[in-house]
Formats: C-alpha cells, sequence, structure tokens
C-alpha cells in the first residue's frame, strides 16, 4: 500500500527510533570507557553460563587454560593469547552490549583498543566467535585462530558434559556451529592441531578442583597407610571411583591448580622441541589432569 505523502511519515518515525536508539549508544559507549575491560573480569562471576558449569567468570579460566595449550601448539604468541583470553568477556558487563547484545565481541574489540592493548589481542576478542555461519569469514592471525579455537571447545565440551546435547534438529546452545567452526578454521587455515590435547584440557578445566585435591588426599592417605600393597592396589580405584560418584561442585580450576603441586612445570616446560614428543608429553599431561 502507498502512502499518500510518499513514505514521509513512516521516515520520520524510522528516524527518530533510530536518532534514540544512537543517543542510548552514545550514553553507554560514553559510561563504558570510564572503566577498563581489565577491572570488569571479576564481575563476570555475577553472570551465570550454565547452573552445570558454572559462571563466565569460571569459563574464562577454563578458555585461559585451552588457549595456551593451543598457543603452545600452534607456536603463537603467549602472552598475547592470555590477555586475549583473560579480556575475552569481559565487554558482557558493559551497557553498550547490555543494551545491544549482538555486539558483544566487537564492543569488546574497541574497549581493548580504547584501552591501548595490542591490536592483536582486540582482534582476538573480536573474532572469537567467528565463523557465526556458513557464509562467515574464519580468523586468520595467530592469536584470533587461538581464542576462537579454545572459545568454542570450551562452549562444545562443556555444554555437552552438562548434557546439552543436540537433538534432531533442536541445538539451542548451538554445539553444531561450534563444532563446525572449529573444522572450519583448522581446514582454511591448514593447521596441523592435536585436537585431543584440547578436548583433554578442557575436561581437566571442568573438573573441580576441591575434587581433584580431594581425590588426592585420599590416595595420598593409601599409600601412606601400613596396609600391604596389594590391597592398597586394590582399594584405591574402588575407593576413588565411588568418591567421584558421590562428590561434585561443579567448580573450574585455577592456573596454579591446573598441574599438581608435586610437579610445577609450566606449559613451556611441558613442550620439548621435537613435535611428536611434544605432543606425546602435552597429553600425558594433560590426560593426567582428568
Amino acid at each position: 500500500m502507498a502512502a499518500d505523502d510518499g513514505g514521509y511519515e513512516i521516515v520520520a518515525g524510522n528516524e527518530r527510533v533510530l536518532r534514540a536508539r544512537l543517543s542510548d549508544a552514545k550514553f553507554f559507549w560514553d559510561q563504558d570507557r570510564k572503566r577498563t575491560l581489565e577491572s570488569r573480569v571479576d564481575d563476570l562471576k555475577d553472570i551465570v553460563f550454565h547452573a552445570k558449569v558454572g559462571t563466565m567468570r569460571d569459563r574464562v579460566d577454563r578458555i585461559i587454560f585451552v588457549a595456551l595449550i593451543a598457543a603452545e601448539l600452534l607456536n603463537a604468541d603467549i602472552e598475547k593469547v592470555r590477555q586475549a583470553a583473560h579480556l575475552s568477556k569481559s565487554d558482557l558487563i558493559t551497557g553498550t552490549v547490555g543494551e545491544f547484545p549482538e555486539l558483544q565481541g566487537v564492543m569488546g574489540y574497541y574497549y581493548a583498543l580504547n584501552d591501548l592493548k595490542d591490536r592483536a589481542v582486540a582482534e582476538a576478542i573480536r573474532d572469537q566467535y567467528k565463523p557465526q555461519g556458513p557464509t562467515d569469514t574464519v580468523p586468520t592471525e595467530e592469536t584470533s585462530i587461538v581464542i576462537a579455537i579454545a572459545e568454542k571447545l570450551d562452549t562444545l565440551v562443556s555444554l555437552w558434559w552438562a548434557g546439552e546435547r543436540p537433538t534432531g534438529s533442536k541445538d539451542p546452545f548451538g554445539l553444531r556451529r561450534a563444532a563446525l567452526g572449529i573444522v572450519r578454521i583448522i581446514l582454511e587455515n591448514e593447521l596441523r592441531l592435536e585436537l585431543v590435547i584440547l578436548l583433554f584440557t578442557v575436561l581437566g578445566a571442568n573438573k573441580s578442583r576441591q575434587r581433584r585435591y580431594k581425590e588426592n588426599e585420599l590416595r595420598r592417605a593409601l599409600s601412606n597407610s601400613r596396609l600391604p600393597t596389594w590391597i592398597v592396589e586394590k582399594l584405591e580405584p574402588l575407593l576413588v571411583s565411588a568418591f567421584q560418584n558421590k562428590f561434585h561442585d561443579g567448580s573450574p580450576l585455577d592456573d596454579t591448580e591446573f598441574y599438581s603441586s608435586e610437579d610445577n612445570e609450566t606449559v613451556s616446560e611441558v613442550m620439548d622441541s621435537s613435535p611428536t614428543g611434544s605432543k606425546s608429553r602435552c597429553a600425558k599431561r594433560v590426560s593426567a589432569t582428568i
């Protein structure tokens, strides 16, 4: 139906709405820049990612773990990866993203530049959600690649572990998209990457630090007992299995507890110069955490 005035009133109405939204965006942009992304990280503990896998702050911790391992495997800049992973979700706390959720990642990019972060760090924050569909491009810069893979792996493994698996045509958490995104990033960047190592890392990060501590205490008590060795060897797996079924609080690890206290090698020390050796040693170490 044609408007009598040639659409003038329709255009004027749309302009008023758009002007108001742009005014809101300008207000939030000015307010958000009063705080750095770094200062917002701890506020993520107030946002629940999923009841079974913790808060967004917990999610950031897991992304850091996976990203650091991936950075070693892909020879990416460790410090840039650490910064990008640490700040990857901070823009969720901002007023702009609260009002315009579709801008998550994009606003993180601009706020990171405003905080004088390295451009590679800012781009990694922006590109972590890519590709968002079959027609979207994949990240190509090494820091962005690492963060995008880590973010998707955490989404895929954590939510699958929480029981949110796709069924038929239903995939409310976008797990199929995350899996396809990982595949596209690897193929289109022609990467050689041991995904099993990163999968073990995500699983290890999802285990409760308290649960692991208690398991270690149980094993230590058994090893220090006066029971004959053959009894300990039979008893330990039974007790640990029973304990695991009984005890679970879902809290994530922190980076001081990712490796056992008896062996404080860093990620860099775990990886050696041989590609085959680095993969096998890293896989062995990460497997030990789960």
